[in-house]
């Protein structure tokens, strides 16, 4: 166990993480996380918490899944850790309730499933913050979401109908124009589509059988933005855990599906984890489908932390 202490003086916020990563024990820290082991870190709290994680992303071979006790914590630990690395971080976000019915048009169903994707791309994410509530709710293997998902590419030869007739069955909704993730509009040979997992929808013009362009635009202003020569969308339907486990078990995996080799985990006051993880668990109507506390924390511990 190694405390953190820091003698204050003045640095600049972006040089603090590789002066602590020389700060008396914490070199011993690094050795273990690099030979696959783990460690404790004491005395950091608050800001000093995400220093810290700012430290360890620095020296992370691939992702640091840093895990907070309350969704409230999230958010805040994103901005500090950010505020010292001087770039993005990512969160994973968890339902506050979980759905009820199968659905495509969900903010929180598409800012998980645009992580899930991050993190089988390369680079990956460097920094994913999330909280023991979202790593208890299972999430689409990696092969549902192949199944689920769909590359369009300028000058491919795809019928408009039959790609139409695929994002019906993946649960888009036909509308008039598209508004909301989980729509798509159809006006002669150009089709408006707004996966979930992006910010912006796209809109994808035919030649014929041909995809001539795609591009993504502004709902507002219908003003054209980036240009795609190819683009993957993906439309995995949320729907009950309980039927979920029940009718297709294996598309439902843990978080840690997505952490290749090369990942660590800081888990922030692990006590406090568990006990909040059961908290969530107890507040639920029917926590069928989701992860236990020990399951979840099990999972986890499979990679340095």
């Amino acid at each position: 166990m190694t405390r953190l202490e820091v003698k204050p003086q003045t640095w600049k916020l972006k040089e603090l993480p590789r002066l602590i990563q020389k700060v008396e024990g914490f070199p011993a820290i690094l050795a273990a996380l690099e030979a696959g082991h783990s460690a404790t870190i004491d005395g950091a709290w608050g800001s000093s918490c995400a220093l810290a994680a700012a430290a360890l992303a620095e020296r992370v071979p691939r992702t640091l899944f840093v895990v907070a006790s309350h969704v409230s914590d999230v958010d805040d630990l994103c901005d500090d850790i950010a505020t010292f690395l001087g770039r993005r971080v990512q969160s994973f976000a968890a339902w506050e309730r979980l759905p009820l019915e199968e659905l495509v048009a969900d903010e929180i169903y598409g800012q998980r499933l645009r992580l899930l994707k991050s993190l089988s791309a390369d680079p990956p994410p460097t920094v994913v913050v999330t909280s023991i509530q979202a790593l208890l709710q299972p999430v689409p293997s990696p092969d549902s979401i192949v199944r689920h998902s769909r590359r369009l590419q300028v000058g491919e030869v795809a019928p408009l109908d039959e790609l139409l007739r695929w994002l019906v069955d993946q649960g888009f909704i036909r509308r008039d124009a598209v508004e909301l993730p989980g729509e798509i509009s159809l006006r002669g040979g150009i089709l408006d589509v707004f996966p979930p997992d992006l910010s912006a929808p796209i809109r994808i013009e035919y030649f014929g059988d041909e995809i001539e362009s795609i591009r993504s635009f502004d709902i507002e202003t219908q003003r054209s933005a980036e240009q795609f020569t190819s683009l993957s969308v993906t439309a995995a339907k949320t729907q009950p855990l309980d039927e979920a486990a029940k009718s297709n078990p294996e598309d439902l995996v843990h978080l840690c599906a997505y952490a290749k080799p090369g990942s660590w985990f800081m888990l922030i006051e692990p006590h406090d984890l568990t006990e909040q993880g059961r908290h969530y668990l107890d507040r639920l109507d029917d926590p069928r489908g989701c992860f236990n506390d020990e399951g979840s924390l099990k999972q986890v511990l499979q990679f340095p932390s």
